[in-house]
């Protein structure tokens, strides 16, 4: 008996195929979710800013750096949220004690807080040596998105994210 039409493909090739969409549908997905405008929390419309003190601290992954290839250090947390208009205050503990230095870098749209310190309209980075404590000039959090703070020595492991809400 002949075949007709064209032959089935693979189970393989249609496996591929559906994992296809089914990334490009997640990461669409994903970008439209977590894109800055459309990050709304539950924050109520009378919301007044307050100052927010936050504490971040250096930590060390449980596996061999030299194993992997990738640097075995951490931000702790890696996630902060914030609510719009709030100041917000970080103290970052550099707690390494063989020597090595971290860094906070972070580009995000925020202006200086009322007592007139704060960061530049960029962003800011700050080398934070070994073994000390920082304080993050205060910052006022004036636009709602999701921001990325990373160690510029220590990359991929090395990343947080800071959310700010909107009311």
């Amino acid at each position: 008996m002949a075949e007709t039409g064209a032959p089935a493909p693979s189970s393989t090739v249609r496996m591929l195929l559906i994992a296809i969409v089914v990334s490009a549908l997640v990461g669409g997905t994903a970008g439209y979710v977590f894109s800055p405008k459309t990050i709304v929390g539950t924050v109520p419309s009378n919301y007044v800013p307050v100052t927010r003190t936050l504490y971040l601290f250096t930590s060390i992954l449980d596996f061999d750096e030299a194993t992997f290839g990738i640097p075995h250090d951490a931000f702790t947390p890696d996630r902060i949220t914030v609510y719009e208009g709030d100041t917000v205050v970080i103290h970052y503990y550099n707690l390494e004690t063989t020597g090595e230095d971290h860094t906070f870098t972070i580009d995000a749209p925020f202006k200086r807080a009322a007592n007139g310190t704060g960061w530049p309209a960029g962003g800011v980075s700050y080398i934070i040596p070994a073994n000390t404590t920082f304080e993050i000039p205060p910052f006022v959090a004036t636009s709602a998105g999701l921001y990325a703070y990373v160690c510029l020595f220590h990359q991929p492991t090395m990343t947080g994210y800071l959310t700010v809400l909107k009311p």
